[in-house]
């Protein structure tokens, strides 16, 4: 524990007087928006804050101004912009990207309905062979291909977020690992 001096300068009539008081510093005990677990440990223990790592296993993404998390990932071996979005129940892709990977739909196939920011529309169900970011690849993923009129870019939802080890939030940045 830190100890901290404090002077207490007294002005009176008579003269100065100078008094030293002790009191304890105690560190804060709650986590900080943003904070790790370890982050948290390493204060609350006064250690230095750990090294954020990254390796073949995991993959940073910094917020743009609007404080969300874009990246560049490949569908069956076509790159795709995606938004990272964690409210987003599966994969959504617009139906442009679908076209782009190979995947035709008929209008009729839109048959499944979908709540989304823009409303409910009619979505149709895929099963996508594989998504990779970086060196984060997953298979199998279910997804939806929405009409490019209901969205301005495809989402990387929970139908791949859940599939990995874990994502956290560290200030700023978005930390996905396999």
């Amino acid at each position: 524990m830190k100890i901290l001096l404090i002077s207490v300068l007294a002005l009176s009539v008579i003269g100065t007087t100078t008094k030293t008081v002790r009191c304890e510093e105690r560190p804060p005990l709650t986590p900080f928006v943003g904070e790790t677990a370890a982050e948290f440990e390493a204060r609350k223990n006064g250690r230095p804050r750990p090294e954020i790592k990254t390796g073949s296993s995991a993959i940073m993404l910094a917020a743009d101004p609007r404080g969300q998390f874009s990246l560049v990932s490949t569908i069956e071996g076509v790159s795709v912009r995606m938004l990272v979005d964690t409210g987003a129940s599966t994969v959504a892709l617009r139906q442009e990207d679908a076209d782009r990977i190979g995947i035709r739909l008929e209008k009729s196939q839109f048959t499944a309905k979908s709540n989304t920011a823009n409303g409910i529309v009619l979505v149709a169900p895929v099963m996508l062979k594989e998504i990779t970011i970086g060196d984060i690849s997953v298979q199998n993923v279910a997804a939806v291909v929405i009409p490019d009129q209901g969205l301005h870019v495809s989402l990387l939802g929970m139908s791949f977020l859940s599939r990995l080890s874990r994502y956290e939030m560290i200030g700023d940045k978005l930390v996905i690992y396999r």
